[in-house]
């Protein structure tokens, strides 16, 4: 049986949550049936013993004992309680952003035509945004709502006297710039991976005007500019530094949310030029990294994705930074969500182990843990690739090939990862087919290995020609 929408919810609630949800729904102004507030009962309980969801029969006969069985009675109950729940949640969300729910109000009292009650309330939200430290795509969209609210009242008023028409279309510019900036460089980061290709619409044209009007000055257009440009400029360097100095300077006035998405489009550029032999890069996104990390801006709720763990351990060994990787998996693990924590940690202790040269560490390691992650299991293969070759196993080298290409057509990835591990094993195939002393041979497949885009194993494989 399908997991309904209602049950799916109830698990998402935090126990504060359904403590203040109990209440709501004891209130005569929200309900004066007891059934849904026994349903709602019925299924906490159900959640916190971790069982599925009841069968309908045995709700109906929880909420209307003695009453013949009705499947559409149960339904209804549950659309009604679900609803109650949707309300809370919408109050909820307006009671913790106070400039939205003074904006809100200030619309009904200018359609219920209270002057005094708008200008008091206009003025609230006016006092909540300039006291805010967030100078956000959510701060001027409220500013702009806030100018907007002023002129609708100002124009229903005002005979005579100047309208903020001119301060309106300031603020549309703005948040049209900050929004357009930043969904462009999500696009140019999906390009990449996906190798696909996006229409960047009415931005290509408006570029040169963002700097002569002066939009630079504004922390949130100059981070997503400077962002788009090296994403799109990808060896200057110059706005890449000078986007690591606003978020540095800046940081305090995005959300957590926000902050950790630019910290995460500058490293996935820098991991992708290191990929590309860039070694530059891939020292400030390790810097990138530890100030992530320091600040807290990369956990989420207190926990470090294991993509990012990954990443990280990944990006150090690749410059060789081991005793730092060794010292952040032993600090960050309890940072891992359980049910991840012990094959993430193991995965890149065989990593750290190879790089130190353990080899046999390594492939223990590799052989006792499952990993259920896909690009684990790729950098796990390529990982024993590599050992296989180092230590001349040339016939298990070759079946371990064989069964790496299948895994690659059996399992869908991202065209990056399809490109990337393909080349690794076609290269290395080349290099196995060199003959002993085969100067010429080596030369060829050096400018090879050079002139391939897309290859993270690009400095290993050079190393074995040398």
């Amino acid at each position: 049986m399908a997991i309904p929408k209602l049950y799916k919810l109830l698990k998402k609630l935090e126990s504060g949550e359904i403590r203040q949800i109990r209440k709501w729904l004891k209130s005569p102004f929200v309900t004066t049936r007891e059934d849904v507030g026994d349903l709602f009962e019925l299924l906490i309980s159900y959640q916190k013993k971790h069982r599925p969801f009841p069968e309908k029969a045995e709700i109906h006969h929880h909420l209307f004992p003695g009453k013949d069985y009705q499947a559409l009675r149960v339904r209804a109950t549950m659309s009604d309680l679900q609803e109650m729940i949707e309300t809370y949640l919408l109050l909820s969300f307006v009671r913790a952003n106070p400039v939205r729910a003074k904006l809100i109000l200030s619309k009904i009292y200018r359609q219920r035509a209270l002057p005094k009650h708008f200008l008091h309330t206009t003025s609230e939200a006016g006092e909540y945004l300039e006291e805010q430290a967030y100078r956000n795509p959510d701060y001027y969209r409220d500013l702009l709502d806030y100018e907007t609210e002023m002129l609708q009242f100002q124009s229903a008023t005002r005979r005579t006297g100047g309208l903020n028409l001119q301060e309106i279309s300031n603020h549309i510019d703005v948040l049209f710039l900050i929004r357009k900036l930043r969904h462009t460089c999500t696009l140019l980061t999906h390009e990449q991976v996906f190798k696909t290709h996006y229409d960047q619409g009415l931005l290509t044209p408006i570029l040169e005007e963002i700097e002569k009007k002066g939009f630079l000055k504004i922390p949130a257009v100059s981070i997503y500019y400077h962002c788009y440009r090296f994403l799109t400029e990808q060896y200057n360097l110059l706005h890449f530094q000078r986007f690591r100095e606003i978020l540095t300077r800046y940081a305090h006035q995005f959300t957590e949310v926000e902050v950790r998405d630019l910290y995460l489009l500058a490293i996935n550029f820098c991991i992708r030029k290191l990929n590309e032999g860039q070694e530059e890069y891939g020292r400030q996104g390790l810097v990138l990294y530890k100030q992530g990390l320091q600040e807290s801006f990369l956990l989420e709720n207190g926990w470090l994705s294991r993509f990012t763990f990954n990443n990280i351990v990944g990006s150090s060994l690749r410059l060789r930074e081991f005793d730092w990787a060794e010292q952040f998996i032993v600090d960050y693990e309890a940072q891992l969500e359980a049910s991840h924590r012990e094959s993430t940690v193991q995965f890149n202790r065989a990593r750290l182990e190879y790089a130190r040269g353990n080899y046999r560490n390594a492939m223990l390691l590799l052989s006792t843990t499952e990993f259920n992650d896909m690009i684990n299991n790729l950098i796990a293969k390529t990982i024993l690739l590599k050992i296989y070759y180092e230590l001349k196993e040339y016939d298990l080298l070759d079946s371990h090939l064989d069964n790496f290409q299948s895994y690659i057509r059996r399992h869908q990835t991202s065209d990056f990862h399809q490109t990337n591990y393909q080349n690794i094993i076609r290269l290395v195939r080349k290099l196995l087919a060199l003959k002993p002393g085969d100067k010429h041979g080596k030369a060829v497949l050096g400018k090879a290995i050079k002139e391939t885009p897309i290859l993270s194993e690009k400095q290993w494989l050079l190393g074995q020609l040398v």
